[in-house]
């Protein structure tokens, strides 16, 4: 394991912004909210952090 990454609380967001540690940055650009629930994941793969991440998909949140 690397590190935890940053998530909406119970994994029940769409875009990312409801954490309580703080919206994870866009790794890609930085005026765009990093999307779904698993907005940690994401960016850590999007920044070439790591080769992959574990995500959650509660109501679709990572098809988004």
């Amino acid at each position: 394991m690397i590190g935890k990454t940053n998530l909406d609380q119970f994994a029940t967001g769409l875009v990312g912004v409801r954490s309580p540690y703080g919206i994870p940055r866009n790794s890609v650009r930085e005026d765009l909210v990093p999307g779904g629930s698993s907005s940690g994941s994401a960016t850590s793969v999007g920044a070439g952090i790591v080769p992959f991440a574990l995500g959650t998909d509660t109501a679709g949140s990572g098809r988004v």
